[in-house]
């Protein structure tokens, strides 16, 4: 096997199929093995229909990985509507510069913000490389 092959893999965090709630610890993921999260992408089927935005932050062990929020859909978006970002906070000094994870630690997704008028049926999926031992 090439040791220079990168593996990539990805992880889908559920935050609800019906109307959205802030809150933290929506869903969570356990690393299994040596990783590095690279980016995540939002996904949200309805945007909510008043003022505000749809902010989510992901967490590695509760800290934050990028600025907050690191992931926002501004409501009135067309739907379904997406958006990514890559981490910003505690980078590894890899290639691709992602947040490295060892196996227990955790990745959460927090929902921090909601328009009045909630969005609606929400993912967040994790693009992960796995290092090598």
């Amino acid at each position: 096997m090439n040791a220079d092959r990168s593996r990539f893999f990805t992880i889908t965090l559920v935050l609800g199929d019906g109307a959205l709630a802030a809150g933290v610890g929506k869903d969570r993921w356990d690393a299994q093995t040596r990783c590095e999260l690279l980016e995540a992408e939002l996904t949200l089927r309805a945007t909510g229909a008043t003022s505000g935005n749809t902010d989510v932050d992901i967490k590695k062990n509760g800290t934050l990985v990028w600025t907050s929020p690191g992931l926002r859909i501004v409501q009135g978006a067309a739907a379904p509507a997406m958006v990514r970002a890559k981490p910003t906070v505690g980078l590894c000094s890899s290639e691709q510069a992602g947040v490295a994870l060892e196996p227990g630690d955790s990745i959460t997704a927090d929902i921090a913000a909601i328009p009045g008028t909630a969005s609606s049926g929400g993912f967040v999926r994790l693009l992960f490389r796995a290092r090598d031992i």
